[in-house]
C-alpha cells in the first residue's frame, strides 16, 4: 500500500490505479450483511430505539425551513446559532430516517418515502454553506452562494456521495442524476477550476482536511476516474501542508476538538481512498508522522472520556469513538482502541443525545458500523502521563491513598496558534472526573469570535484563565508572546512542570521574570502551585484561579474552599499571599446557554518588585 502523500504520482499514474478498480465506498450498500451485523449488536439497542422513536415522531413533518430571514440574521446580528440550529436539525432528521431505513433493510414504506423527501429537500438548498462562511455574504441579496465551498458545504457534498453509494437501489434515477450534477458543478469542477481561489487551501488548519475530505470523499464515491485523479493530484500538496502543521510529537495546535475534526476527517478520507483503490493508496500507511498524530487524541483524553479542553474545545467534549476504533485497527494503536471502548461505553450508557449539533449521518453510520460487540474498559485507570514537547502541553495523573483519581494538565506554547486563547501557563485539575480548576474552553461562536475583537471575550482573554494580571496587563495574542518550558517530568510519584512565562506578557506589564512551578504529588493527593514574579517597578499584580464550581468560599485569608459534587478541595495560600475575593463572571457558552465561572483572586501581602504567589491544593 502506497501513501499518496509521500509517493510522487502523476495524474496518469493516479488514473491508472483508479481505473483498475470499480467505484467502491467503505460504507456497505443497503442490504449488506455488515449492516445486519451492526444493527444486531446488543450494545446499540438502546440508542437505535431512541432514533427509531424520534424518527417516528417526525416522519411526516417537513424539514424546518432555512428562511431568508435566517440567512440574513447572521449579517444583521453576528449571531450564528439561529441559522445553524435549523441547518443541523435538517441533517439530523435525514440521518434518523436513513438509519431506520438501514436497520429495516430498506423495506418500502413510510420510512423510505421520508428519507427520499428529506434528501430532496436538502438537495434543493441553493447553497450548503453557512452564512458566516460566505465571502461578502452581506452583499448577496439571498445570502447564498452555491459556488462557495466551506466546511459544511463540503460535508454535505460527502453526505450526498455516501447516500448515493449506500442507497443506490432505492433513490430514484432522476434524483441520483440531479445529485451527481450538483456535485460535479458546485464541487468537483469548481475545485478543479483553481483550488487556490479558496482561502482555506492556503492555511494549515482543520479546514484543509475537512473540506478536502468532503469534496474528495464525494468524488471517490460517484465521479469518473479522470476527474478523481485530477482532484487527487491537486489535493496532495494541500494535505501535505495540513500534516506539516503537526509537530514531530503529533500534537495539534488547535486542540483536541479540532484534532477530532480535522485529523478525524483526514482519517475518513484515507479510508475512502483505500476502499476506492482496493488498498493501493492510503493517507495513513507508512507515513512518518501519522502514528504520533493518532496517539495525541487518546493522550489528551481524561479517564472519563472527556478531553483536556484547552483552546476552542468545550468542557464535555469527547473524541468520536468510531474514528478512534478505525485508527486503532488500521495503525494497531492500542491507545486509540482503548479510548474508543471507553468513549463508546460512555455514550451508550450515559450520553445518548440525538440533539447534539453533529449527530448527523456521517456520525451515526460510523458509530454503528464500528461499534465492537464487546467493550473492554478495564485499562481506563492506567492512562500514561504525556508531555508534548513541540506544543508544550503536559498531562499527568495519579491515584491518592483514598482512591481518588487526580488528573492534571498545563500548557505553554505561544499565543499565535489557530483557535488561540491568551492562556500560557494555564492549568486544569480534575479529581474523580470532576473539574475543580477549570477551563471555559470554546465560547459561543459569533462574528466577534473570529474577528479583531476576539480577545474581548472572557473565554479567550487571560482574564478567563488561571493566569495573573500583571501591572494591569493581560497576556496578548501573537507568536511573540510565548512560554519557555524549563521542566516537564512524567511518570514519577512527584512530577513537576516549570515554565518561564516572562515573554507571555507585553512590555507594559513591567515583568522582568515570571516563573510558574506546578508539582503534583500523584499518590499523596496534593498539588503545589508556586509563582515567582519580578517587576521592573513597583506595581500591582493579581493572581487568579478559575473554577466552574458553584460553591466557593474564602474561609480566612489563607484558606479558600471549593465544594463540588461531594468533593471538598482546600486551597491553602503560601506565606507571601492571601485570598482577596471571589468574582463571578457570566458568559455565553458554546451551545448558546448562559454559564458562569468563579475567578478566585489572590493578592500579595506586601507591595514590591519581587512577588510570590501560590497555594497547596488538597482534598479535605
Amino acid at each position: 500500500m502506497k501513501n499518496l502523500l509521500t509517493t510522487k504520482l502523476s495524474r496518469s499514474e493516479l488514473s491508472g490505479i483508479l481505473s483498475r478498480h470499480p467505484v467502491k465506498s467503505p460504507l456497505p450498500p443497503l442490504g449488506d450483511e455488515r449492516w445486519a451485523r451492526a444493527f444486531g449488536n446488543p450494545l446499540i439497542t438502546k440508542v437505535l430505539e431512541s432514533i427509531r422513536q424520534r424518527e417516528t415522531e417526525e416522519r411526516h413533518a417537513p424539514l424546518p425551513e432555512l428562511t431568508d430571514e435566517l440567512y440574513r440574521s447572521y449579517h444583521l446580528t453576528g449571531q450564528r446559532l439561529p441559522f445553524e440550529k435549523t441547518y443541523y436539525e435538517r441533517r439530523r432528521r435525514l440521518a434518523r430516517a436513513a438509519i431506520c431505513l438501514l436497520a429495516a433493510n430498506g423495506e418500502p414504506g413510510d420510512v423510505q418515502s421520508s428519507f427520499i423527501a428529506k434528501l430532496r429537500a436538502i438537495l434543493a438548498d441553493e447553497s450548503w454553506c453557512l452564512p458566516a462562511h460566505i465571502k461578502d455574504g452581506d452583499k448577496i441579496p439571498t445570502g447564498r452562494d452555491p459556488m462557495e465551498i466551506d466546511l459544511f458545504g463540503a460535508e454535505t457534498a460527502n453526505l450526498m456521495g455516501e447516500c448515493l453509494a449506500i442507497f443506490a437501489d432505492i433513490i430514484p434515477a432522476e434524483l441520483q442524476e440531479q445529485i451527481k450534477a450538483r456535485l460535479h458543478r458546485d464541487f468537483f469542477a469548481n475545485y478543479l477550476a483553481g483550488p487556490a481561489r479558496f482561502w482555506w487551501t492556503q492555511w494549515m488548519n482543520n479546514w484543509v482536511s475537512v473540506c478536502h475530505q468532503g469534496i474528495l470523499g464525494a468524488a471517490l464515491a460517484v465521479s469518473d476516474t479522470d476527474t478523481v485523479a485530477a482532484m487527487l493530484e491537486h489535493a496532495v500538496n494541500y494535505l501535505n501542508r495540513y500534516i506539516g502543521s503537526f509537530g514531530d510529537d503529533g500534537a495539534c495546535e488547535e486542540g483536541p476538538a479540532y484534532w477530532n475534526y480535522g485529523f478525524g476527517w483526514f482519517a475518513v478520507l484515507s479510508e475512502q481512498l483505500e476502499a476506492r483503490t482496493n488498498n493501493e493508496l492510503s493517507l495513513l500507511a507508512s507515513h512518518p508522522k501519522i502514528a504520533a498524530i493518532a496517539t495525541y487524541g487518546p493522550a489528551v483524553s481524561w479517564r472519563n472520556g472527556r478531553v483536556v479542553n484547552f483552546s476552542d474545545c468545550i468542557p464535555d467534549a469527547y473524541l468520536r469513538p468510531a474514528i478512534l476504533q478505525y485508527l486503532g485497527g488500521q495503525l494497531h494503536n492500542q491507545a486509540c482502541l482503548q479510548q474508543a471502548a471507553l468513549n463508546y461505553d460512555y455514550i451508550l450508557n450515559h450520553s445518548i443525545n440525538l440533539d447534539e449539533a453533529r449527530s448527523d449521518l456521517f456520525y451515526w453510520l460510523r458509530f454503528f458500523l464500528y461499534c465492537p460487540q464487546q467493550l473492554d474498559c478495564s485499562q481506563q485507570n492506567t492512562k500514561p502521563d504525556a508531555y508534548f514537547r513541540d506544543l508544550q502541553e503536559w498531562m499527568v495523573n495519579g491515584t491518592d491513598a483514598s482512591g481518588h483519581a487526580w488528573e492534571f494538565a498545563a500548557k505553554g506554547g505561544n499565543n499565535g496558534v489557530p483557535h488561540n486563547h491568551n492562556d500560557l501557563g494555564s492549568f486544569i485539575l480534575n479529581i474523580d472526573g470532576i473539574s475543580l480548576i477549570s477551563e471555559i474552553g470554546a465560547p459561543m461562536y459569533t462574528a466577534q469570535t473570529f474577528s479583531p475583537r476576539r480577545y474581548e471575550l472572557l473565554a479567550t482573554r487571560s482574564l478567563g484563565h488561571s493566569v495573573p494580571v500583571i501591572s494591569g496587563r493581560e497576556q496578548e495574542e501573537g507568536k511573540q508572546y510565548r512560554a519557555e518550558i524549563l521542566k516537564a517530568e512524567t511518570n514519577k510519584d512527584t512530577v513537576t512542570f516549570t515554565a518561564d512565562l516572562t515573554k507571555a506578557y507585553p512590555n507594559a506589564a513591567n515583568c522582568e521574570k515570571f516563573i510558574r512551578q506546578l508539582t503534583l504529588h500523584k499518590h499523596d493527593g496534593k498539588l503545589v502551585w508556586r509563582d515567582e514574579i519580578n517587576l521592573s517597578a513597583n506595581g500591582d499584580c493579581e493572581e487568579c484561579l478559575i473554577t466552574d464550581a458553584g460553591d466557593v468560599r474564602i474561609e480566612n485569608p489563607a484558606l479558600l474552599v471549593i465544594r463540588k459534587n461531594g468533593l471538598v478541595l482546600r486551597l491553602t495560600a503560601n506565606e507571601e499571599a492571601f485570598w482577596s475575593r471571589i468574582e463571578r463572571h457570566e458568559y455565553d457558552a458554546h451551545r448558546g446557554e448562559r454559564a458562569f465561572v468563579h475567578r478566585l483572586v489572590m493578592l500579595p501581602k506586601h507591595a514590591g518588585k519581587k512577588l510570590q504567589f501560590g497555594a497547596t491544593l488538597q482534598l479535605g
